[in-house]
């Protein structure tokens, strides 16, 4: 595969292992074209590939997204369909130009409603080219998709029930099976154990961040959040426990705003008491996680948050998850009177398993890496959370769901 590596302005400013351009590009003729203008206008950190939209899919699967992009759409059957697919694996805020062979003011049209930012037709024009890229770089606010990250909060209803735990369980489901660039948000910016979960040092300047939106930029991931691996990414802070913290997070809609613009799915681990501090980010979450135990204390908290959440008129799902779920022979309450406490049915069990603890911990890995009855129904909980888990496949008895697993 003939490559093509341009350095020809500073690191300035230039994420890591991040190329600012990359085509695909299915004939030779368009490949000289685009590298002479890549060259002409000193693209930095270009890469010019032969293959077309599939090509760029497989590939943009493992790497990291360009801020800009040209893909040949000539071989394509369906190029909208494969648009879309290319939307999926890439990361929020790519621009996108496309090329092909077709000459139709239809396919034009619903490519700019894909959220395309130009269409060109071979042979390629060298002045068409240069515009649509000078263009696409000046800012129009066309954006491959026109996403921006799944947002997913969770929270314990009281201590130690294990709402960290699956959030950061969650957030490494999403990076390692998804294959979706993730960033976990810890909240609790003194004692938080995301990083201890995931094996990471946090990295200072989170607390400033979210007090103060001006230390927020464009290189908000890179700086503040420690890289598990090429796609999971945590944010958290080891807050010295003397020091006093503003919870008033003036800078949380901005961080967030920039967070989300670079990822897939960002996860955050909130910590119950902030609820009202970070109000907005939750009335922006499509799915609210609210974990609790199978006690008479959990069940009265449980309720009390779903109503909460209610009245701050939260837009996304709320799910009840029971984590460390005992077996049907040792449950404290039947099904009737669960219902009864929460005013509605609980829609995760998460099973008391010491031994899958026990054994994720021998290997390293997250929980939900292994094979156990607590790993499976945690993955159920990330299809679901992911937007992409059918809400069907959840219903049934508590009870059986335990007994069946």
């Amino acid at each position: 595969m003939d490559t093509l590596e341009m350095r020809a302005m500073p690191d300035t400013g230039v994420m890591e292992n991040r190329s600012q351009f990359m085509a695909f590009v299915s004939d030779s003729e368009s490949e000289e074209l685009i590298k002479g203008l890549v060259q002409q206008l000193l693209i930095p950190h270009a890469s010019i590939q032969r293959g077309d939209i599939s090509v760029a899919i497989r590939q943009l699967e493992e790497v990291r997204s360009p801020p800009l992009l040209i893909v040949d759409l000539s071989d394509s059957k369906m190029p909208l369909q494969d648009i879309n697919a290319l939307a999926d694996v890439c990361e929020p805020g790519v621009k996108v130009i496309a090329i092909g062979e077709q000459n139709d003011v239809g396919l034009f049209r619903d490519l700019m409603r894909a959220g395309v930012s130009d269409y060109l037709v071979k042979p390629l024009n060298s002045s068409l080219l240069q515009t649509a890229v000078v263009s696409s770089e000046e800012g129009m606010d066309t954006r491959i998709g026109s996403k921006i990250a799944r947002l997913s909060v969770f929270m314990g209803v009281h201590g130690g029930v294990g709402a960290s735990t699956l959030a950061a369980n969650i957030a490494y489901h999403f990076s390692s099976e998804f294959k979706r660039r993730t960033s976990l948000l810890d909240l609790d910016l003194q004692t938080g154990v995301s990083s201890l979960l995931l094996d990471s040092d946090p990295v200072s300047g989170l607390l400033e961040a979210l007090d103060d939106p001006r230390r927020t930029d464009s290189l908000v991931v890179e700086r503040l959040a420690s890289k598990v691996d090429e796609k999971l990414f945590v944010f958290g802070s080891e807050t010295p426990l003397e020091r006093p913290i503003s919870s008033g997070f003036r800078g949380m809609e901005a961080f967030l705003q920039e967070v989300r613009q670079q990822c897939h799915f960002v996860v955050a681990d909130l910590p119950r008491h902030l609820l009202s501090p970070a109000a907005q980010m939750v009335r922006s979450a499509s799915t609210i996680v609210l974990v609790t135990d199978l006690t008479l204390a959990g069940l009265r908290d449980t309720a009390r948050y779903v109503q909460a959440l209610g009245a701050l008129q939260c837009p996304g799902e709320v799910l009840v998850v029971a984590n460390k779920a005992p077996d049907s022979r040792s449950a404290r309450f039947k099904e009737s009177e669960i219902r009864e406490q929460l005013g509605r049915d609980i829609d995760f069990t998460v099973s008391l398993d010491t031994k899958a603890f026990q054994d994720a911990e021998l290997r390293g890995e997250p929980l939900i890496a292994g094979s156990h009855a607590a790993s499976r129904q945690i993955k159920a909980i990330a299809e679901r959370v992911s937007g992409r888990g059918d809400p069907r496949r959840t219903r049934g008895s508590i009870l059986k769901r335990l007994i069946g697993r």
